[in-house]
């Protein structure tokens, strides 16, 4: 399988869902965003959103600032 990932192919080696990704990117789920198709993904659906060929993911760090 093939998705894109911030506008670049990435081909998950085990994940088959959001939170898996998150963690095979190994990312701090605290302080990110997931976007499909630009709709943000609330974080207590990561793990019931499936990944399929061709979605578009974008991961968004959290900055602070004022």
């Amino acid at each position: 399988m093939k998705i894109w990932l911030n506008d670049n192919i990435y081909s998950p080696v085990m994940a088959s869902d959001l939170l898996a990704l998150v963690g095979e990117l190994t990312l701090s789920n605290q302080a990110i965003a997931i976007a499909i198709s630009g709709e943000i993904i609330p974080r207590k659906q990561w793990k019931y959103t499936l990944l399929s060929d061709g979605i578009k993911v974008a991961v968004f760090q959290a900055i602070a600032g004022g």
